[in-house]
């Protein structure tokens, strides 16, 4: 490869750690062709990318990005690695590699490191860990109803309210006709 081809792969790989939530380093040494491009099929299927990055290529983009303070990152660039950058939501992809997983009956690909919401994972055993965590829209969404609960049981106390002080109304009501 030239060197100003070398150049532009690390510029472009800049960019995109820059400006990603998250991203997930990957180890799927010991698969197979097939297994690969199914992996990269649910990757793309999911609306994510996944490129094999040449390790040395990696460290260059990952010192040179916004995330060069983190020196953890560059010491899991051993063998194979890949690069799989989420689209929207941060987890998706621990999502996606345990799924991927547990369909396949596989161990593979292991997760070597994820950059996640501004927090560091490294090693496999972190996987369980970051599936379990909820997304910016699941966050939101549990915050809204949080806030509407409530409000919720407000509404319902000055219906129940308005609804006796009525029944109370037409009582006296009756009663003043009655008489």
């Amino acid at each position: 490869m030239r060197k100003e081809d070398k150049k532009a792969i690390v510029a472009a790989l800049t960019k995109e750690l820059s400006d990603a939530r998250a991203f997930y380093l990957t180890d799927a040494q010991g698969l197979d062709v097939a297994t690969v491009n199914a992996f990269r099929r649910e990757v793309h299927a999911e609306g994510m990318r996944y490129q094999v990055v040449k390790n040395t290529l990696l460290r260059k983009a990952l010192s040179a990005s916004s995330h060069a303070e983190e020196k953890r990152l560059t010491e899991v660039l051993r063998g194979f690695t890949g690069l799989l950058l989420p689209a929207e939501a941060a987890v998706a992809g621990a999502r996606l590699l345990k799924a991927f997983r547990v369909q396949q009956g596989a161990a593979l690909p292991k997760l070597k490191a994820a950059f996640v919401e501004e927090t560091l994972y490294v090693g496999d055993e972190q996987l369980e860990a970051l599936t379990k965590l909820k997304s910016k829209k699941e966050l939101v969404a549990d915050v809204v109803a949080s806030l509407q609960s409530p409000l919720h049981q407000v509404v319902r106390a000055l219906q129940g309210a308005g609804e006796q002080i009525g029944g109370w109304v037409q009582g006296l009501a009756q009663k003043k006709s009655k008489s």
